[in-house]
Parts: structure tokens; C-alpha cells; sequence
């Protein structure tokens, strides 16, 4: 379980898979409220076993900061680093933070801003 805003809590699972060569783990908050989920993100991408000539591999922190909306969530932050494939077989760096804010009609979180980090 943890602490999502005042008197706000969720329960976070993460799982993981691998398969010929390809690894991807993601995490998923559920509101205890309701048990929907509120927040899902990849946290884990990379092909570092698989017998390919140009390999990528990325992971995701996730963070919650005090929140300036009033709604008694806290603002959700990710911060993405490592390399991707474009998906045109071109291997890019990523470097980025993406913050979100809970939408309480939606009942989870939104993406408010994407920016490169330097």
C-alpha cells in the first residue's frame, strides 16, 4: 500500500515478463476506494537477450510530490531514462519527465506535462 495524497492510499503491483530475449515490467496503482485502477505505466523495456544487433533498454522511477490543485491527491512524476527503439529500428536515447495530476471525475491520473530532461 501507499500514501497517494491526504488520507489517500492505493495499492501498487508490479509484474514482470520475459520472453525470448524481451523484458518488460510495469506497475499499476489501484485506488482502495474503488479498486480501479488510478495509474499504470511501463517501469522496465529492453531487448538485452534477445539476439538483435542494436539494443535498447529503458526504465521508469515513479515519485509522488505535494500536490497545488486542492483534491487531496499528490502529483505523480516519472522520470524515464535509458534508450528506445523508434520503431523504425533506430535506437534513441530518452532522458524525460512526465507529471501528471489526478482527475476526480476521471477517478485516475493524467498526463499534464511531458519535458526532456537535460
Amino acid at each position: 500500500m501507499i500514501k497517494v495524497g491526504a488520507n489517500k492510499y492505493a495499492i501498487s503491483i508490479a509484474y514482470y515478463d520475459m520472453h525470448q530475449g524481451y523484458e518488460q515490467a510495469d506497475k499499476t496503482y489501484f485506488g482502495i476506494e474503488s479498486f480501479n485502477t488510478i495509474f499504470n505505466t511501463q517501469i522496465l523495456d529492453n531487448n538485452i537477450g534477445a539476439a538483435m544487433e542494436k539494443r535498447y533498454s529503458n526504465q521508469t522511477k515513479i515519485k509522488f510530490l505535494p500536490s497545488v490543485y486542492g483534491n487531496n491527491y499528490f502529483i505523480l512524476q516519472t522520470i524515464i531514462t535509458g534508450t528506445v527503439d523508434n520503431g523504425y529500428g533506430k535506437i534513441k536515447p530518452v532522458n524525460r519527465k512526465e507529471t501528471y495530476y489526478f482527475n476526480l471525475e476521471k477517478g485516475e491520473y493524467i498526463l499534464q506535462a511531458r519535458a526532456a530532461i537535460k
